[in-house]
């Protein structure tokens, strides 16, 4: 999930504990910030702090005057069998390929486990919020380009992933004992920092600073981005430091939709809402908690979503 999601639902969680709605309405509002902050704090440290200390073994800087998909290709399979022959992990990062103020041209790369390959292709050039643009001399340059790879790879990711805008992916290549070798998908993030045992022990740590609440408030906010993150494809390290590898997520819906944020973002503004007015006296809305979901969630919502459907199939 964005930022923004995960924030908002830490501010929901906060809403749910009546100590929390008090001091608010008293101006205080800490637990609230305790909420939201905790709520962020995951993907915070590891996108503002971890992923510069990640260490690299090999940089793909592609050609932005001459896009040669083989030699991005080649360069990824090298790295594939340099772990396979030491032994050791190899840490690979690919740079993006900026080609004007907000353009980039995008690639694609793929790992074909079923016939031993990779294969990466320019897929043409994409602004800031990755749809199609134009840059003068670069738009239309498509090509594609397939390499063996040395030995069968195990992903923990999806085989296809774009590379476009902003900072390139890492790929932590690792050899396994059957001879494969593993391609992690971005290993600095959702580790320690995506951990229920953590979580607990953030809780623990602010409720003896700040009291039991603090402390629901702050672990139980950080527990909620964990799990919301495992309805991904990337997964989290749920129990570090007991173990050492991300939990699969269930693949349910891609973190960065923008309806599946959007919808999140809604429902936790609803139970703000809900619970700002069932402790307010006498309550605001005079609705139950089920028929604010229905009326204030599940019809807006649903109407956005025919709607956008109709858009989409005769707009």
């Amino acid at each position: 999930m964005k930022g923004l999601t995960h924030l908002t639902v830490g501010v929901a969680w906060a809403s749910c504990w009546p100590q929390a709605v008090a001091a608010g309405a008293s101006g205080h509002p800490g637990l609230f910030v305790l909420g939201a902050a905790c709520g962020i704090l995951p993907d915070t440290i590891d996108f503002r702090f971890l992923r510069y200390l990640y260490p690299h073994d090999m940089e793909v800087i592609p050609d932005p005057k001459r896009p040669d998909p083989s030699l991005i290709a080649s360069a990824v399979a090298h790295a594939v069998g340099r772990a396979m022959e030491t032994g050791k992990t190899v840490r690979v990062r690919l740079h993006t390929v900026r080609v004007g103020s907000g353009l980039w041209q995008q690639y694609r790369l793929r790992f074909d486990t079923a016939t031993q390959q990779i294969e990466v292709g320019y897929t043409g050039v994409v602004n800031t919020s990755r749809e199609p643009a134009k840059a003068d001399g670069i738009e239309g340059r498509t090509c594609s380009r397939k390499v063996r790879l040395p030995c069968p790879v195990a992903l923990d990711y999806r085989a296809e992933t774009d590379i476009d805008i902003f900072d390139g992916p890492t790929f932590s290549l690792e050899p396994l004992p059957d001879g494969r070798v593993r391609a992690r998908f971005i290993p600095w993030h959702r580790q320690g920092t995506h951990s229920l045992v953590v979580a607990a022990g953030i809780g623990l740590a602010a409720a003896a600073a700040g009291g039991i609440t603090a402390g629901v408030v702050a672990g139980g906010a950080l527990a909620l981005h964990v799990l919301a993150d495992q309805a991904g494809f990337l997964g989290s390290n749920l129990f570090y430091p007991f173990t050492r590898d991300r939990t699969p997520g269930r693949q349910i819906a891609e973190a960065d939709h923008p309806w599946v944020n959007v919808v999140m973002i809604w429902l936790a503004c609803l139970v703000v809402l809900g619970n700002l007015s069932r402790q307010a006296e006498p309550p605001g809305l005079g609705l139950s908690f089920p028929a604010l979901l229905l009326l204030g969630g599940a019809l807006p919502l649903g109407t956005a979503a025919l709607v956008s459907r109709w858009l989409t199939r005769y707009g």
